[in-house]
């Protein structure tokens, strides 16, 4: 296998800043309210979405990631954060798209490369759930909220038109 189809290459550890964490996630519980099923971290990295996700919303996580020296450190944070119980890390190729499927997740957090969102991008819009997009967002369609440094699709009861861009409104 060369390094040109290595699936690490589209979802190098770029760490998501914190402001970002906090705002999309603030959105997102203001769009949906409660999490029934688990939220989907794609190329999890540390984990640190994840946790926020599990101390911030009460929901159940699952982080997909290569790399297992940031699996283990994210188990380690989540331990350490008290939240090891609500998150499950584990080693997934999301190039091979085992995590698609209508109705399994209650949203999808995803901070990787355009080049390696792209060949995605179809799975997640079908997915039937919000799909939160840190720093790189997807190309087919508008985004239903944005803020600084992401953009969420597929917000329930919400569906942008080409064309049409979701501003966020602020009380």
């Amino acid at each position: 296998q060369g390094t040109q189809d290595d699936p690490r290459l589209v979802a190098p550890f770029l760490a998501v800043r914190d402001e970002v964490l906090w705002s999309s996630f603030a959105e997102l519980k203001h769009r949906v309210g409660s999490f029934s099923k688990p939220i989907l971290e794609l190329g999890s990295g540390d984990g640190r979405a994840s946790i926020y996700a599990a101390k911030q919303l009460g929901a159940y996580c699952v982080g997909l990631e290569l790399d297992d020296s940031l699996i283990d450190e994210a188990k380690s944070r989540a331990a350490r954060e008290g939240v090891a119980g609500q998150c499950e890390f584990r080693s997934e190729d999301i190039t091979q798209q085992q995590w698609a499927g209508s109705g399994r997740w209650s949203a999808v957090f995803v901070h990787i490369l355009p080049e390696g969102i792209a060949p995605l991008e179809e799975a997640l819009l079908s997915l039937g759930c919000p799909v939160v997009c840190a720093s790189y967002g997807l190309t087919s369609v508008r985004p239903d909220a944005a803020g600084a440094g992401w953009e969420i699709f597929n917000l329930p009861g919400l569906r942008a038109e080409a064309g049409d861009r979701a501003e966020l409104l602020f009380a």
